[in-house]
């Protein structure tokens, strides 16, 4: 019998992550031509903001799950003890303010520590999996990272961008090939947008000979719509290769490389150097190119766009694996590292210079698993540009 999960999330309204993950783990969700699950069963879901356009109460109602009134309750029923064996959390979206960093503060890390303290009170650990970045803090990514070891239950997290279709099929760094720089290109906001194409970058380079070791400085700068060639640093040999692999016309391939809305430098601790280059609203796709001293690779982390929100299958085949196994299919060290980087970005950007990254010596050995992903899978007909 699949395992009962509670669900925390902050708001519900049409293309949502809630929206387009919930009913996934609720209903099952097709996979390569085939349909699977669904994977859990949903206990109940504590919604924090309902608002005008809600549309996950009647979902709730439709399909008979309790909607908890806190987060204790969603993982106990009001027994005292914890009657689900996975929590996840969709802290994106919704009414939150901004810091001074232009940072909205979701409250996963609260989310967090809700369903923390409620395992612990209750007696029993289950595992977690968190969607997308940990936290907008670094800090607070590690310290949920931290806890999660020391209390011994599974951790999952991360977005859809490193578990996506490529283009070519199954193109990946080669594991254990000596990478020297790279390079990702994304679109949207700095923050939240940044952090898939951070993710989708970390995803290869921690697949470099030495595997991961950390990062030691990040310096951020924002533009408005800036010519990629005219920006000092920016290594614009990767970016043409990764502009190769998008489906543009001539028009929209002028437009990205007119674009530039900001770029993040990340110096790793073994001495890569690695640049994310944010092109606003001038594409809505993520690439990737990198090289070595013998290698040289390019590809398109393609995403299937509204209605369908396709990739998000991929999401919750991860999420069913950690609730079945308490283990998670991807490192949860490439998602902290991600939010790292982010997080420092943003301080980069407010103070103007290069901020050092200490608390980001974090070191993990990649793998070659892709059970649960679009990696090798050929992408569905046609093409629906992210929203």
């Amino acid at each position: 019998m699949p395992g009962r999960i509670a669900i925390l999330c902050t708001t519900w309204f049409d293309n949502s992550h809630a929206h387009v993950l919930i009913p996934r783990l609720v209903e099952g969700y097709d996979l390569d031509g085939t349909r699977h699950g669904p994977d859990v069963t949903v206990a109940a879901v504590y919604l924090e903001q309902a608002g005008p356009d809600d549309l996950g109460l009647d979902y709730l109602r439709a399909h008979g799950i309790r909607r908890a009134e806190t987060i204790g309750e969603a993982m106990s029923s009001g027994t005292g003890g914890i009657d689900v064996d996975g929590v996840v959390i969709i802290g994106e979206h919704g009414e939150y303010e901004h810091n001074e960093y232009g940072q909205q503060l979701y409250p996963r890390r609260r989310f967090f520590d809700a369903a923390v303290a409620a395992m612990v009170a209750g007696g029993r650990v289950v595992p977690v999996f968190n969607d997308k970045g940990l936290s907008y803090s670094g800090a607070d990514a590690a310290g949920m990272v931290e806890t999660a070891r020391r209390l011994g239950f599974g951790l999952g997290a991360g977005s859809t961008i490193p578990l996506t279709w490529r283009v070519p099929a199954a193109a990946q760094w080669p594991l254990g090939a000596g990478m020297e720089r790279a390079l990702m290109v994304g679109f949207g906001p700095t923050e939240r947008y940044g952090y898939h194409a951070a993710e989708g970058l970390q995803a290869q380079v921690e697949r470099r000979a030495g595997g991961e070791t950390g990062v030691a400085s990040v310096r951020a700068a924002e533009f408005d719509g800036a010519d990629a060639r005219t920006i000092d640093g920016l290594d614009v040999a990767l970016f043409g290769r990764a502009l190769v692999t998008l489906d543009l016309d001539d028009e929209a391939r002028a437009a990205a490389w007119h674009g530039v809305s900001a770029v993040i430098e990340v110096e790793y601790r073994d001495g890569l150097q690695a640049q994310v280059v944010m092109l606003g609203s001038a594409v809505q796709q993520f690439a990737v190119a990198c090289a070595g001293a013998a290698t040289e690779f390019s590809c398109q982390l393609w995403l299937q766009g509204s209605p369908a929100n396709g990739h998000f299958a991929f999401l919750a085949a991860q999420i069913g694996a950690l609730v079945r196994t308490g283990r998670a299919l991807q490192p949860v060290e490439r998602t902290l590292l991600s939010t790292g980087v982010v997080d420092a970005a943003m301080r980069s950007i407010a103070a103007g210079e290069r901020i050092a990254t200490p608390e980001l010596e974090v070191s993990y050995a990649a793998g070659e698993r892709t059970a649960g992903t679009g990696i090798g899978l050929p992408r569905p007909a046609g093409w629906t540009p992210a929203g």
